[in-house]
Order: C-alpha cells, then sequence, then structure tokens
C-alpha cells in the first residue's frame, strides 16, 4: 500500500486514527476505502497496513513490529500492493510499461511484500486488479533480479547472501537506517533499531548478525563503484555494493565448503581484533591475495581480496581493490589459517576520510588586489604545469599535488610588500592547507619555483608545512597584514567542470571545491574594509532569499 510524492502527505497514519483526523485525507477516500472494500469483496474480515496500524510514537512498538513484519506478511492470506502512480485510466492496454517503471519497485520496504506473501495481486490507482505476483513474475524479476522461482513461491533459502543483497542494491528507504532494517526478515535476524546510528553503521551490524547464522563468503563479495577504501575492511557499506557488475552477477556466486576441511576452523565473526576468517594466503605478483570460499560460475575461478599486513601476523588490512576472481588452480594447495582484517565501524564517531586516489580537485582562487602572477603545479609523481592567466584562477589538479602562486605586487603595493609566494596543498584528509614564503633562497616557495624556471633538477621537490593550517596572518612592514583563507565548500551552480574528455576518471569519481583567498590589507584599508564587510554582510544576509549559497 503506498503514495508517493505529494500524495504521501495525504496518507492516513496510526496518529490520524486516534485523533479521528483522518476521513478527509485522500489517503483515506482513495486507500483505506478502497482495501476495505476489496478485502471485505474477497471474504475476509480483518485488515493490516503498516502506516494506519503502527504508533510510530512508540518506539518499543515501532521495533516490534518492523522484527515482525515479514512475518506477519507471510502469515497474511493475501498482500494487496496498491500503486497510486499506475493508472489503468490513462494507460488501459499498456499498463504493463507504467507497471515496470512504477516507484514501488525503489522501496526497501517493499522487497518483503514481494517475497514473503503466499499471495500478492496488484492493483492500479482506480483500485483495478492488472495481476498478481504469478501473472507478472517475467516482469517482476527482470526489473527486480528476483529468481522467478522465488516468486512462484518457493523456498528461497539456498540463494547466496550476496544474491539476496543484490535484490535490495537499488531500493532506498527514507530513514537511512532502513535500508538494513526492512531486510532483517529476509536474512531471519532479528536485531534493535537505532535511528540515529546510519546507514553504514546498521548495515554493519545486520552483516554481523547474518555471519551469526550462516557461513557464507560471498557476504564479502562486492563491488563498490570507484575506489574501495583501504580501511573498509571485508564488509560493505550498503546493499548498493552487491548489484551486479560489468564482472559477474551476483547469481554467478557459488559458495564453497574449503575452509570446513580444517575441523578446527572457525566461522567468520566481528571482533574487537577485526573480523576473524579462516583463509588460504597465496602470494602472487608481490602481492598477498586471500582466497574466499566463493567460486565464480563455470569457470570455476576463486574470489580473492588483496591483503597489506598490519602489525604482522594474523593482523591485516584489505588493500583498495575491489573482489578479484582468480584461477589458482597453478598454485600450490595451502591450509587456512586464522586472519583478522582490520574494520572500520563507519559510525558517525569514527568517520573514514575521503579516498584520495583518483579524484580531482577544483581550485577557485582570488585576490583583493590585482597583480602580475605566475603559478606552478606541481604533482608528486614529478611533473610540471605551468600557466599565466588573469588572477582569478580556475583549475582541476589532483590530491597528490600543491600549487604554488607567486605574487609580484603592482607599484601601489610595492612600498608595503614585495615578491612572494602562497603555497596551496591537500592534506591526507582532502582537507587544504597553506603557508607564504618571502624568501627567494628557499628551498619551497619562491626559491623552488626560481629552480624550476632555471630548470635546475636537484631541488625540485614537494615540501609540504610542518604544520597544516588553513588560513594564515601575517604582520608586515608599515603595519600591513596579508592574511590568506583556504577553504572546502560545496559545488553551486557556475562552477567550473572539467573537460572530461581530455582526463581518465572512474565513475562515482568525488569531487571537491576549494577556494583560495589572499587579501592585503594596508593601513589606509584596515579601518575601511572592517565596516565595509560588516555592511556588506548585513546587505546579503537581509536581501537573499532562499538557502544560503557559499561564495567563492
Amino acid at each position: 500500500m503506498w503514495f508517493q510524492g505529494e500524495d504521501a502527505k495525504e496518507e492516513v497514519t496510526f496518529e490520524d486514527v486516534q485523533s479521528g483526523n483522518y476521513a478527509h485525507k485522500k489517503g483515506f477516500l482513495e486507500k483505506v476505502k478502497g482495501f476495505r472494500d476489496q478485502a471485505t469483496l474477497d471474504g475476509y474480515h480483518w485488515i493490516w497496513m503498516d502506516t494506519l496500524c503502527i504508533n510510530r510514537a512508540s518506539l518499543t512498538e515501532l521495533s516490534e513490529s518492523i522484527n515482525s513484519m515479514y512475518l506477519w506478511y507471510k502469515e497474511a492470506g493475501i498482500c494487496y500492493a496498491y500503486l497510486s502512480d499506475v493508472s489503468l485510466a490513462l494507460h488501459p492496454r499498456d499498463y504493463v510499461g507504467s507497471f515496470r517503471q512504477s516507484k514501488w519497485f525503489t522501496r526497501g520496504w517493499t522487497l518483503q511484500e514481494i517475497i514473503a506473501p503466499c499471495s500478492v495481486e496488484f492493483y492500479s490507482r482506480e483500485w483495478k486488479a492488472f495481476g498478481t505476483r504469478l501473472s507478472l513474475q517475467q516482469h517482476i524479476s527482470q526489473v527486480t533480479g528476483i529468481d522467478v522461482k522465488v516468486l512462484r513461491g518457493e523456498s528461497y533459502g539456498k540463494y547466496s547472501v550476496a544474491q539476496k543483497m543484490s535484490w535490495a542494491a537499488k531500493r532506498r528507504t527514507t530513514k537511512p537506517e532502513d535500508i538494513a532494517y526492512c531486510l532483517m526478515g529476509i536474512f531471519g535476524v532479528s536485531m534493535p533499531l537505532l535511528y540515529g546510528e546510519g546507514e553504514s553503521e546498521a548495515f554493519l551490524r545486520l552483516q554481523r548478525e547474518i555471519m551469526g547464522r550462516t557461513e557464507d563468503h560471498t557476504l564479502f563479495v562486492w563491488h563498490e563503484g570507484g575506489n574501495v577504501h583501504a580501511e573498509q575492511g571485508l564488509l560493505a557499506n550498503s546493499p548498493s555494493a552487491f548489484a551486479p557488475t560489468s564482472l559477474y552477477e551476483p547469481s554467478q556466486l557459488i559458495r564453497t565448503n574449503h575452509a570446513w576441511e580444517d575441523a578446527d576452523s572457525e566461522p567468520p565473526a566481528l571482533t574487537a581484533r577485526g573480523l576473524r576468517i579462516q583463509l588460504c594466503k597465496l602470494e602472487v605478483s608481490e602481492h598477498i591475495i586471500a582466497l574466499l570460499d566463493v567460486e565464480l560460475g563455470a569457470t570455476k575461478k576463486r574470489a580473492c581480496i588483496y591483503l597489506h599486513p598490519e602489525c604482522g601476523e594474523p593482523f591485516w588490512r584489505r588493500m583498495p581493490q575491489n573482489c578479484k576472481f582468480e584461477d589458482v588452480t597453478a598454485f600450490p594447495k595451502t591450509k587456512t589459517s586464522k586472519v583478522y582484517i582490520h574494520q572500520i565501524h563507519p559510525g558517525r564517531h569514527d568517520i573514514s576520510p575521503p579516498s584520495p586516489m583518483n579524484s580531482f580537485i577544483i581550485v577557485s582562487a582570488e585576490s583583493n588586489f590585482a597583480v602580475p602572477r605566475s603559478l606552478e603545479v606541481h604533482h608528486t609523481y614529478g611533473t610540471l604545469a605551468r600557466t599565466e592567466k588573469e588572477w582569478y584562477s580556475r583549475l582541476f589538479v589532483d590530491s597528490g599535488a600543491t600549487a604554488k602562486f607567486k605574487f609580484d605586487p603592482a607599484s601601489d603595493y610595492q612600498q608595503h610588500i614585495g615578491p612572494f609566494c602562497v603555497t596551496f596543498g591537500i592534506n591526507q584528509s582532502l582537507l587544504p592547507w597553506c603557508e607564504v614564503d618571502f624568501d627567494n633562497a628557499s628551498t619551497c616557495g619562491l626559491g623552488q619555483i626560481e629552480s624550476y624556471k632555471n630548470n635546475d633538477v636537484s631541488t625540485r621537490t614537494v615540501l609540504g608545512p610542518n604544520v597544516h593550517v588553513d588560513r594564515l596572518t601575517k604582520r608586515l612592514k608599515n603595519s600591513c597584514e596579508l592574511s590568506i583563507v583556504v577553504k572546502r565548500r560545496p559545488q553551486v551552480p557556475g562552477d567550473p567542470s572539467p573537460d572530461i574528455s581530455q582526463m581518465t576518471i572512474e565513475e562515482h569519481t568525488r569531487w571537491y571545491i576549494y577556494t583560495l583567498r589572499v587579501s592585503l590589507h594596508t593601513p589606509t584599508l584596515l579601518a575601511s574594509t572592517s565596516a565595509s564587510a560588516t555592511a556588506g554582510a548585513s546587505r546579503t544576509a537581509s536581501s537573499s532569499s532562499g538557502p544560503p549559497r557559499l561564495l567563492p
């Protein structure tokens, strides 16, 4: 039973029933009455609807209902799926097209509505029946990825964890934690609801419960778009990581029991030392790979993960690669051994920094005074890019680069300041830092720029500051102040985009916007700038409309 978009505001809730404020709502007139009438026509005396029958103000009742919901659907005589975005009046003959595109298939909670009941009937906006789970099985299977055998009512216990996860890979929920909670019944587990913990932490708890019920290494075979974070470990952050990829379909993953050959082996478990698991380790091309108990279809290739030692045996970290499949028949047979793989808990108190790999950075730079300047972009792998443009600069650099801006102030400012260099960089957490240099003989800053111009290769090193700071204020002669501020901000309309046709960029690449502001305040400006800045801010606040925007 589902409304979408603006109609969702017309949904009749438990609170509406308690207060008696529901008879005028569209959800009652179109949905509840239609539900009641159809159930009466089919000979049922009791009906149940989640939005209508669950007191969401009571966490105890909500937790009990969500943990029991799968069983309630399973024991129901019939489940009516009311799709408000499918209309037989508009498409009396071509209803299949609108059915396949229904938002109902994108909701996390509707997965159990498809699988659990013994019978499912689909109704249009007008409460006209247009099919059942059985009659529409081919369309449902193609849209959801659920095997038609499951839609015919057969047990899905034989299906791997990864395949069942893939059924939820493209689904979404209003509350982030619900993407984990809506899968509890599918995997036959229960756990308390902790709203506020976040999607990743809730999904991690779900996987821990699954490991307690089944020893299935397909749980560790997932693919994250872009780059896998080295800190993440064996467990995924979301069901979306189990979506089909160009390398394999989850249905092709076959569970094996190699670890069971060792009578003393233990099932995987999440411990304070990391995820404990029995694995075979092999050395391949200077890498250590661990073999999971998963094979890929008819090829019989084994699923592998790459490991990096941490504090010596048996502690390891997962290297930043997605799961691969290798033909291991040519390698000598190796016994399994117990390893602990570091698993970061991605909760709100332990947030991993964004991965700097293969991400590009847009830098927007400006100054309150016009000066001739040159720009050097130094990459960690030794290349050099030079450009001389207007001072207002937008440039693209990768996350291992530093940008050096050389200033040669115009004559009006020569009495206050000479040439100087501002270095802009990004630390391992992708937070910006800056430093300023006035010394022509230095090995970084001005001195380094001069060495590049003279092709002095011996001094081409990239040096970062001893202390990373994102703003500086330097007192100069004649009571002048030089202030430098670097910030990371959200992307806003009008921000430049790189010509990606000229770059090799992976899908889901992260983009970060950084701004650099260099200001020179003379004794005269110091007195006037403060007042004008305050007035300007007040005017901006009073004249702006809509949500706030960050300016470069």
